[in-house]
């Protein structure tokens, strides 16, 4: 669909990707725009919207999140909200496994809101 011709969609536009609850090790993770994961030694060029350092250790009782917020879309995009990008990644990483006998443990939500 061609979003952008509701005018109202993208000022209300808002995601926050939360991982909590990690158990039994250590996680890490990024949200990336673009149609696949990013991997900083793929030798690719950065995507338009790139977080990698806000998430890098969440264990035990310790949460994070990652916001995504349309201004801060609509600036990476040079201001023109036709070039705001449609698909995004979210990558979790398994830091340190306390065990090798227990997979790494954890949750992760999807926040959205349009008022």
């Amino acid at each position: 669909p061609k979003l952008y011709e509701n005018e109202n969609y993208y000022e209300k536009f808002y995601v926050r990707v939360k991982l909590f609850d990690v158990s039994q090790g250590e996680v890490s993770f990024t949200v990336n725009s673009g149609h696949s994961p990013y991997f900083s030694n793929a030798g690719c060029n950065e995507p338009m919207f790139l977080d990698t350092s806000s998430c890098m250790s969440v264990n035990g009782d310790n949460d994070c999140h990652i916001e995504l917020q349309y201004s801060t879309l609509l600036a990476l995009a040079g201001g023109d909200e036709h070039n705001i990008p449609h698909s995004f990644w979210i990558n979790v990483y398994g830091v340190e496994q306390d065990c090798q006998l227990h997979a790494i443990r954890y949750s992760l939500v999807v926040q959205t809101h349009w008022a």
